[in-house]
């Protein structure tokens, strides 16, 4: 059982008590994306683009009504807005499509957990981790500097010794360097749960305790 079982609130332990009893009757339990964030970053970059698009048109027509073509080129907010344009409509308008459409889920069951993609016919298990390959289940706390952002708790999935060296060994050289900077935050042979899960982060920290201590064959 977690150490912070004590500072859920009572609507958190009951969260934790459906998606355990869901878990403990039929084997499994999804853990769906956080969709509200990824609306607001699409309706976000959505807009910026727009805006983007609306000035560069006006910046086209004061040419066409005899500004200098090479002013208007180099000027540094016409630039600002073909790299606003670039990250904004290029780049981040389809990243966040992607995700969404993706819609990485965490399924929980008796033999560990799976980050899953797609949805329908088209899902695909991308990652999996066996319980006996965790040693223990901790949370990593990044404080607030500025309000109204709120502190965050993520989940730490900390591996046993056997299973971060088997993981380390084959992982390429990125990966390792993302890795290590991973656990510059996170702690030794550790990793923080994917950020953009639903659920609080301590109802996600108490239900991997609970299925890990119950169903991890070593200790």
């Amino acid at each position: 059982m977690s150490r912070d079982r004590e500072r859920l609130r009572p609507a958190q332990l009951r969260r934790v008590d459906e998606l355990w009893g869901r878990l403990w009757h039929t084997g499994s339990v999804e853990i769906p994306p956080r969709t509200g964030r990824l609306v607001l970053l699409l309706i976000g970059a959505v807009v910026f683009t727009l805006l983007i698009c609306i000035l560069l048109f006006t910046t086209a027509v004061a040419v066409g009504s005899g500004e200098e073509p090479w002013w208007v080129a180099f000027n540094p907010l016409t630039l600002i807005m073909f790299v606003g344009l670039f990250f904004f409509g290029f780049l981040g308008i389809p990243a966040v499509i992607i995700v969404m459409v993706n819609r990485p889920t965490l399924v929980l069951n008796r033999d560990g957990y799976a980050e899953v993609v797609g949805r329908g016919s088209s899902r695909k298990v991308r990652a999996f981790l066996p319980w006996d390959d965790v040693e223990r289940i901790g949370a990593t706390f990044i404080a607030a500097h500025k309000w109204p952002m709120p502190p965050t708790h993520l989940v730490t999935i900390v591996l046993t010794p056997e299973a971060f060296a088997r993981h380390t060994a084959g992982s390429g050289k990125l990966a390792r360097i993302l890795s290590a900077a991973d656990r510059s935050i996170s702690g030794p042979r550790s990793f923080v749960l994917r950020h953009g899960i639903h659920g609080h982060g301590r109802v996600l920290q108490e239900l991997f305790t609970r299925a890990q201590e119950q169903f991890a064959r070593t200790r």
